[in-house]
Order: C-alpha cells, then structure tokens, then sequence
C-alpha cells in the first residue's frame, strides 16, 4: 500500500492548458429541450453520482467484525504463499545475540 502511494506521490505529468469559452460557441448552436431531454434519457448513468459517506468517527469492534468475515483454507494458503518470501526475508535478517 505504502509503495503505491509514494509511486502516485513521486508521479510527474506534463500539462498543458487551452481554455475554450462558451461565448465563442453560442451563436453557432441551438439547442431544443427535447434534444436535451432525449440527450439525457440515454446517458442517465453519465449523470449519476455513486452513494458516498463522510465518516468522521468510527468504532470498529474486532468481534463484530471477524464474525462477518468468511476466510477459506484456500484464502490462506493463497495469502501465506504471496506473504511468505518477505516473512522468511526479514526473519533470516534477525540477528539473536547473547
């Protein structure tokens, strides 16, 4: 996750700007309220915002949690397989003095 986020904080982009104003355009279009009605009966969904929440507080309880959370033998071996040469790396560099 940490590497994820430092690569997008570490991202350059080249961007350029051409501003284009309505007041050009205007004269040359006309528009009909059944066109624009048609326009927006076929593209509902471009206009639809998906449900979102603000939380600013939130109580997570690990027994509610783990009693909700389905985990298969497969899902564990699958995690194990992909965690295990990081695990093993860093263990083996654990030094134990005496």
């Amino acid at each position: 996750m940490t590497d994820r986020i430092d690569r997008v904080l570490l991202e350059q982009r080249e961007v350029r700007i051409l501003p284009l104003r309505a007041e050009q355009f205007l004269s040359k279009v006309s528009v009909t309220d059944a066109q624009v009605s048609a326009f927006y009966d076929s593209h509902k969904s471009d206009f639809e915002t998906p449900e979102n929440v603000k939380v600013e507080y939130l109580v997570l309880s690990a027994d509610a949690l783990a009693g909700q959370a389905v985990v298969s033998e497969a899902d564990v071996k699958a995690f194990y397989e992909q965690t295990r040469a990081a695990t093993v790396s860093r263990s083996s560099d654990a030094r134990v003095t005496s």
